[in-house]
């Protein structure tokens, strides 16, 4: 269990039942995004109402503000591997996978050919913190720190992984028993 009390950027959107916060990873550009249902079993519910433009706008500035925040967030581990040829060749890059490839500009030789494309990603949370592809993220723990909201991820909620400056989501995902 990451267990850490500091300032966060928070929101507790009541109307729409549900927080959310961020933590940041190390050098600002990518963050992981929370979002914690008030109710138990309000995950469905949350899933159902979320879309992209609604994500951008529950995380906006608008409603993001910094505040002390008790979190607790499971050790989590998502590991995920996808084939890509099937999808690169659909989207017309038939030619590399084939006797006709040419990467002659890149080796000097001819007859290589591309045999799989393989992408492969996780994210973790443990004790130290969060870790997602080749990012860090490091915590630093306050001793003593007036808190009013508590982010006790002691049921289902939903990640995601933010590229900050394009607002892209990264990865995404859900822990059901944490």
């Amino acid at each position: 269990m990451m267990r850490e009390t500091r300032a966060f950027k928070f929101a507790s959107l009541e109307h729409l039942h549900v927080k959310i916060l961020e933590i940041p990873y190390t050098g600002q550009e990518l963050s992981m995004l929370l979002l914690l249902p008030d109710e138990v079993d309000g995950l469905q519910k949350l899933e159902e109402g979320l879309t992209a433009e609604k994500l951008l706008e529950w995380t906006s500035s608008q409603n993001m503000k910094e505040s002390q925040v008790d979190l607790h967030l499971p050790r989590f581990k998502v590991e995920e591997s996808y084939e890509l040829m099937a999808k690169l060749k659909a989207l017309g890059m038939v030619s590399a996978f084939s006797a006709d490839a040419d990467f002659s500009g890149m080796t000097g030789r001819r007859g290589l050919a591309i045999s799989s494309v393989v992408h492969k990603s996780f994210v973790e949370v443990t004790e130290e913190g969060t870790e997602a592809a080749a990012a860090t993220g490091v915590s630093v723990r306050l001793s003593s720190v007036h808190v009013n909201n508590h982010f006790h991820c002691d049921h289902p909620f939903l990640f995601f992984i933010r590229h900050n400056k394009t607002n892209s989501i990264l990865f995404c995902g859900r822990v059901s028993s944490p």
